[in-house]
């Protein structure tokens, strides 16, 4: 299934200026996604960080791989709309700088989803070159919440 920025807003409760997708490629629910942000210089975080060497932030680029990821479970039978809450970060890694005028691929897998709580691994990549890769865990809270006390 691919989506169109349109179609990411159904899904995801991120919207511009902090939505760091504007395309999903290719998504099987519960699988993974992959997709991609078309980069310049109006980008609110380029104005900032640096000034005069403006680089995308490496927290940004976990953001992205999170909110690709994200797709990839809300995209399943009965959770569209719902919202995924980051609760882990690990075995993270920035290996490159990311300018304007790039376009950042966010390729992502889900590592496993049970019960609510999703493990999912994805990377970054400009130019066929790994710039960040990142494990998050998410908690899809309506899920979670029915098992739990």
């Amino acid at each position: 299934m691919e989506l169109n920025y349109k179609e990411i807003l159904e899904y995801q409760s991120q919207v511009y200026p902090f939505l760091l997708i504007d395309h999903v490629d290719n998504v099987e629910p519960g699988v993974g996604a992959k997709g991609h942000k078309f980069l310049n210089m109006n980008d609110w975080f380029f104005k900032y960080h640096y000034v005069g060497d403006p680089i995308v932030p490496g927290v940004l680029l976990v953001e992205a791989i999170g909110q690709m990821a994200t797709i990839a479970i809300v995209t399943l039978p009965g959770l569209k709309g719902k919202r995924c809450y980051l609760s882990k970060i690990h075995h993270t890694r920035c290996s490159g700088t990311v300018r304007p005028s790039s376009i950042l691929v966010i390729d992502t897998n889900i590592i496993s989803y049970k019960y609510g709580v999703a493990k999912v691994k994805g990377n970054c990549s400009v130019d066929d070159k790994v710039v960040c890769d990142a494990e998050l865990t998410f908690i899809v809270v309506d899920q979670f919440n029915k098992v739990t006390p």
